[in-house]
């Protein structure tokens, strides 16, 4: 994996994400990492945050695995479109779509903003 390749490193976190290695997962967050929602909203801040909303859903759905579609690379910055097809809400399985919009500074993920 080549750090100074931001498509590279999120590539990378996805291959974690979908072997369900949280630890390998997280080595590609930086420690003050931060998660927001489309519109700026701040869902998990810090690495810690992340990792346990990210085992939750590991917990929660046994089986998920995600796909990166479409990449768009600009300078730091990664946009795909990510699709969980077999999503879990209230007991209830679907297919989910975002588009995801990394910032990877020194071979690490900065920020994600998840759009829905």
């Amino acid at each position: 994996m080549d750090p100074d390749n931001p498509f590279a490193v999120i590539s990378a976190q996805l291959d974690a994400y979908n072997s369900h290695d949280l630890g390998r997962m997280m080595s590609y967050y930086a420690e003050d990492a931060v998660i927001t929602d489309g519109g700026g909203k701040v869902l998990d801040d810090g690495c810690e945050a992340i990792r346990e909303a990210m085992a939750a859903v590991f917990d929660r759905i046994p089986d998920v695995r995600c796909e990166y579609r479409a990449p768009i690379e600009v300078g730091p910055w990664v946009a795909v479109l990510s699709v969980v097809p077999n999503w879990r809400v209230a007991g209830r399985q679907q297919e989910m779509r975002w588009l995801e919009v990394f910032h990877v500074i020194d071979g690490k993920i900065k920020e994600l903003r998840l759009h829905k």
